[in-house]
């Protein structure tokens, strides 16, 4: 005689856990993700209270022969609540637009790498304590790709 096998539900509680256990793993992998690897971006500084309205100083040199470079990305990064302090010339030609990281603040520097769509990988450290600016954008012959100029 052949056993006769009950499918009366048995399977319903092992079911049910993994598939909470995947949700529950799912979730966490995403809080992960969006906390550390890809941080939701925003003008304001970290180490300050979250009430606080202080932004990321920073300042925006010319590295183009054009004309007007400087001020148009500064309009474009005050309107998104960054606080450009100073524009200016670079004092050579640039060929791809760089951030430069005065204070050693790399969130600071890879929101203002983001909001004008510099890679981070052309992110450079340069400490400079004489400096009261987190970081400076220099705007090289690759102008038109970055988000100010489209």
């Amino acid at each position: 005689m052949i056993p006769r096998i009950n499918f009366k539900g048995d399977w319903i509680k092992p079911l049910g856990v993994v598939l909470l256990a995947v949700l529950v793993i799912a979730m966490l992998g995403s809080f992960v993700y969006r906390m550390w690897v890809k941080p939701p971006v925003d003008a304001a500084r970290t180490e300050l209270p979250q009430n606080a309205a202080y932004a990321i100083q920073l300042n925006i040199l010319n590295g183009t022969s054009g004309q007007g470079m400087a001020r148009t990305a500064m309009d474009y990064l005050r309107n998104r609540g960054f606080d450009v302090v100073d524009i200016g010339n670079h004092p050579e030609i640039i060929a791809r637009s760089y951030v430069i990281d005065y204070t050693g603040d790399s969130v600071s520097a890879a929101r203002v790498a983001y909001a004008m769509g510099i890679s981070p990988a052309r992110i450079k450290t340069d400490r400079d304590s004489n400096l009261c600016l987190q970081c400076g954008v220099v705007i090289g012959n690759d102008y038109p790709s970055l988000k100010p100029f489209q």
